[in-house]
């Protein structure tokens, strides 16, 4: 019998046994330790969560995707718009015709269209647009956008 002591330490047993047929032998490999693996959950990786400041503030956060590929998120405090290097934040004095956001939809030319508490509106061309309703008239809440 041989033992290798290593870092894997494994035994290794040969044993020989005599029959009338021949010579047989037997060969058992046994580890000193099983093998546990160390895993760690993904999802707690510090690397996978930052918190944005620009984001602070608003509840009920609604999402969309432009066709240039920015990000836009309404909450109760307006718009926030990032492309990947600047924050932009549009609120009623920008050109919405309320702070609280309930729906964004992003179109294939380009436009994002906002729905608020008071009516619906359009960023195309880096310009807001009242769409719905008329300005002067009674406000009308848009819940959600298709």
């Amino acid at each position: 019998m041989h033992r290798y002591r290593n870092r894997l330490q494994a035994e290794l047993l040969v044993s020989a046994l005599a029959s009338t047929s021949g010579l047989w032998f037997s060969f058992n490999l046994l580890a000193a330790t099983p093998y546990q693996p160390q895993l760690v959950d993904p999802l707690l990786a510090p690397w996978r969560w930052t918190s944005f400041p620009e984001l602070d503030g608003g509840q009920g956060w609604i999402c969309a995707e432009a066709k240039d590929g920015s990000l836009w998120f309404g909450s109760g405090t307006g718009v926030v718009r990032y492309d990947g290097s600047r924050w932009d934040h549009f609120t009623a004095q920008e050109g919405l015709p309320h702070n609280q956001v309930n729906a964004l939809c992003a179109t294939r030319a380009g436009a994002v269209y906002v729905g608020t508490e008071a009516g619906l509106c359009r960023f195309w061309e880096g310009e807001w647009e009242r769409v719905w309703p008329e300005k002067g008239d009674s406000p009308a809440p848009i819940r959600s956008l298709m």
